[in-house]
């Protein structure tokens, strides 16, 4: 099956999670799709400022640069955290792109560095919801689940 999260598992025999745990969850996902939500919208407030450097023609491609990675790296981070663990490839993908990010000033001087670098910001980043899904899944009780 392609999704075997959505299977009654062995876990789902275990007792549920103390609340407090489950919050806790709860506010790093929230914490972690706000860090993805302002590493996606940055280059939106910069740009304006590293254009001067560039040949016209240079900002579209920039800016439409992430969505590229995001849409390529959807269904691929889904699969590597069904495989590999949510938490595991959530942390990794959040590192990732928060490395590719910081380095966008080292190399604003060259668009063509600065549109691999959101690819790769992009690419990282699309394993967010995925990710959040199965922890979602993994740390609600059957009672909070929406049938």
């Amino acid at each position: 099956m392609l999704f075997p999260c959505l299977l009654r598992t062995r876990a789902d025999s275990h007792p549920p999670p103390p609340a407090a745990q489950s919050a806790f969850v709860l506010l790093m996902i929230a914490i972690v799709i706000a860090l993805s939500y302002g590493m996606r919208a940055d280059l939106s407030v910069g740009v304006s400022e590293m254009q001067s450097e560039w040949s016209p023609g240079w900002t579209g491609w920039v800016l439409s640069s992430f969505f590229v990675g995001y849409f390529v790296g959807n269904i691929p981070g889904g699969l590597l955290a069904q495989r590999h663990g949510a938490r595991t490839v959530l942390a990794a993908g959040v590192s990732a792109a928060s490395a590719a990010n910081a380095a966008v000033p080292l190399v604003a001087r060259s668009p063509s560095l600065v549109i691999m670098l959101r690819m790769v910001c992009g690419l990282a980043q699309a394993c967010t919801f995925p990710c959040a899904y199965q922890l979602l899944y993994a740390w609600a009780t059957p009672a909070t689940r929406s049938r």
